[in-house]
């Protein structure tokens, strides 16, 4: 009935900071989870029409609980990794002949993409 290749014939998109704070059963804690972790209602479901053979927006709220920027996204682990070949090589170069860490620091700094 759906056609091959579209499967889920449903998918719910959320905002990454949609997750409810976790309780951790180990000790300790681990407070930078946490940073994501505003219960934003952003989100919205595509459904595939089998009848009209089209994608459809279903149930959207399109707010954010929280600032939306390139300067907040910059502050997110996952937008502070090296994205260059070139770079990477570098950085494993300067580690492979004892570089000191503050000057490889510098180094991805000048060479940062996400400022």
């Amino acid at each position: 009935l759906v056609p091959e290749g579209v499967e889920p014939y449903q998918r719910t998109y959320i905002c990454t900071h949609e997750w409810k704070q976790r309780k951790f059963c180990g000790e300790g804690s681990r407070p930078r989870q946490y940073i994501r972790l505003t219960d934003c209602p952003f989100r919205f479901a595509v459904q595939w029409n089998v009848s009209k053979n089209i994608l459809q927006l279903k149930r959207g709220n399109f707010a954010h609980n929280h600032p939306v920027s390139s300067r907040a996204f910059a502050t997110y682990p996952l937008s502070r990794g090296i994205d260059s070949d070139i770079v990477t090589v570098r950085v494993e170069g300067m580690l492979a002949v004892g570089a000191e860490r503050s000057r490889i620091y510098d180094y991805l700094l000048e060479h940062d993409q996400n400022r």
